[in-house]
């Protein structure tokens, strides 16, 4: 999302369009390597089926691997880094998604950025995305997250998707784009 506002403006879309997805890919097979690692060695170790533990969600991040580390040598220095890691993911992720819905606005209504500070629109926007985001802080918020977690991102996404690919990549043509953005 956020690479588009981000590239520079003589730089070649497709060069990035194959390394981003490349990183990404091989990333998520070493995740799902570590994961998968990790779930076989507790169910070897407490000998029990690998059906029986946690696979998904929140139980995986907050259950079974803490479970795990605790079987580990140095557990408590080991505990600090995973939650440091799952906290500097998190902020990483609003970062990237906060640029690019600022980025966004501003490029659809320009005249923002030209009648106020860009210090004042950073604070409108976070403020929105924290008025936005009390759903969740209630009692009912894991439910509600629980709703726009399976709800709001499955098969609608995936239909985007697959309409970006095939007006972009089919019907407008990736040659025509790559001359679009040298302009």
């Amino acid at each position: 999302m956020y690479y588009g506002s981000a590239r520079k403006a003589n730089e070649k879309i497709l060069k990035a369009s194959f390394w981003i997805p490349m990183a990404n890919s091989l990333t998520s097979i070493y995740a799902a390597l570590t994961v998968f690692t990790f779930l076989g060695h507790i169910s070897y170790k407490l000998n029990i089926s690998i059906d029986e533990i946690s696979g998904q969600g929140m139980d995986l991040a907050f259950v079974a691997y803490p479970g795990l580390l605790n079987q580990l040598g140095w557990a408590n220095f080991f505990s600090v880094i995973f939650f440091l890691m799952l906290v500097t993911l998190g902020v990483d992720s609003v970062f990237g998604n906060f640029d690019y819905y600022q980025t966004f606005v501003s490029d659809l209504f320009p005249i923002i950025l030209k009648t106020m500070r860009r210090e004042y629109y950073c604070a409108l926007v976070t403020t929105f995305c924290f008025l936005c985001s009390l759903i969740f802080c209630n009692r009912a918020g894991f439910y509600t997250f629980g709703m726009f977690d399976e709800l709001s991102a499955g098969v609608s996404l995936l239909f985007c998707l697959f309409m970006e690919l095939i007006i972009i990549g089919y019907m407008f043509g990736i040659d025509k784009l790559d001359v679009l953005l040298e302009i």
